[in-house]
């Protein structure tokens, strides 16, 4: 019952630092010669390249040949009369006028709705003294509001202590203020 032991000569440990380095080297030369290619594309990668096809594009000449046949084919051009171009030309349609101040508070700033369009407020940036003299000269709408603040998520608290401080010392009431607490996107 003799058991010999033996004894390795290169523990296992030792043997996978050599295989480490050698696969990083080899990993390193197909790399620095391009066969590996890992690099993932940048977005100064595809602007340069949609220039470059544009501008490759627009340098090769079209032939005559294709020109004289694409006129062939669309028949001959009618002259154009001013007056169906006028009513091609599509009219936006006119601004709806508000029965009541709309203000929409983004950052420190005060946008003032001028009119709605579909659906939509067009907006000018007034002062804070500019939105007062208007929600006083306005008679409002028929529940008695005459002024409606509105917050996006940018606007700050100060903006609008400021805005409702200098309407209650121009002597608008509480009622006359519709002051909304769902934040809105710009």
């Amino acid at each position: 019952m003799n058991t010999k032991k033996t004894r390795k000569l290169i523990p296992g440990k030792l043997k996978l630092i050599p295989a480490a380095a050698i696969s990083a080297a080899l990993f390193a030369i197909l790399s620095f010669l391009g066969l590996l290619n890992f690099n993932p594309p940048n977005v100064n990668d595809s602007e340069s390249t949609s220039t470059e096809t544009e501008d490759q594009q627009s340098v090769e000449p079209v032939p005559e040949q294709a020109v004289v046949s694409t006129e062939l084919l669309q028949g001959p051009a009618e002259p154009t009369d001013p007056a169906k171009q006028t009513e091609a030309v599509e009219t936006t349609p006119p601004l709806e006028v508000l029965d009541l101040v709309d203000v929409l508070i983004d950052g420190d700033d005060y946008l003032f709705a001028v009119g709605q369009r579909e659906l939509e407020f067009v907006r000018e940036q007034k002062t804070v003294l500019e939105i007062v003299n208007a929600a006083k000269a306005i008679t409002g709408d028929e529940s008695g509001v005459k002024i409606r603040i509105t917050r996006t998520f940018a606007a700050t608290a100060q903006a609008e202590r400021t805005l409702l401080t200098a309407l209650s010392d121009a002597g608008l009431s509480e009622d006359a203020i519709d002051q909304r607490r769902t934040l809105v996107e710009r």
